[in-house]
């Protein structure tokens, strides 16, 4: 007794019921040190700041990220060494388990113990032009001669999936790649294959109804006319604004 009949803990102990004191950090760690185990009762489950703290799920404790696949086993039951390398073309998850890259900064919360997956995303930026592709995963805007290039340019490697397919904005080179539409027919060889400056391709070329043809011969949705983006190589969809009206106004 410390100079009266009931025990009068410190600051940093914890009170049993039978007036007994034990260390603080001894509460809630799994393992019951008051005689009627009240140390181990109500113990919600710790929040831990994620961006600097790693839970310990056996202890409902937190430990300092750094800590984690350190070599040292800060969790009593070793749960922050658990550092097995997750497969290629997958994402680790901070408590080790692995998801499809593509799940990576996807919107959705796909760890199941965690939202790592869904932090420090890249801020979504506007929507690449027709003469990019947007990557998946950082939403990174690559030139669209680069998609199907047999290259990886994108990390989650989106620019070498679904090949052979253009969209509607784009012509369908004979050797499989995809330019835009107002590439054709400028005497450049932009599929390289030439395939984009054969006579029959540019002898009778015309652009569609909902088309604005450019003043070099290429073809940009009218959509696209006055709207501050050249998108005609020569610039001409910016010209004349004052006519021509803007974006979904625009006419022939």
């Amino acid at each position: 007794m410390r100079g009266s009949d009931i025990n009068e803990c410190t600051s940093n102990e914890f009170t049993c019921d039978d007036g007994r004191c034990i260390d603080q950090d001894r509460q809630c760690d799994g393992v019951a040190d008051c005689s009627r185990g009240e140390d181990e009762q109500d113990c919600g489950i710790v929040e831990c700041d994620e961006s600097r703290e790693f839970l310990c799920r056996s202890d409902n404790t937190c430990i300092q990220k750094e800590a984690v696949c350190d070599g040292n086993r800060d969790c009593s039951d070793g749960e922050d060494e658990i550092c097995e390398a997750c497969p290629r073309n997958t994402w680790q998850c901070d408590y080790g388990q692995c998801i499809p890259l593509e799940q990576k900064c996807d919107g959705n919360i796909d760890c199941p113990d965690d939202i790592s997956d869904e932090r420090n995303c890249p801020t979504q930026r506007d929507k690449c032009s027709i003469y990019e592709f947007q990557c998946r995963w950082d939403k990174r805007c690559i030139p669209i001669e680069k998609r199907c290039d047999k290259v990886y340019d994108c990390l989650d490697r989106t620019d070498e999936q679904v090949c052979g397919r253009c969209s509607e904005h784009e012509f369908h080179c004979n050797n499989g790649n995809c330019i835009p539409k107002d590439y054709m027919c400028n005497d450049i060889d932009d599929c390289g294959d030439n395939s984009d400056e054969t006579d029959s391709v540019c002898g009778d070329y015309t652009c569609m109804p909902d088309e604005f043809t450019c003043y070099d011969g290429g073809c940009v949705s009218k959509t696209l006319v006055c709207d501050d983006r050249k998108d005609c190589e020569d610039g001409t969809d910016e010209m004349d604004c004052g006519k021509y009206g803007t974006g979904d106004d625009a006419v022939e």
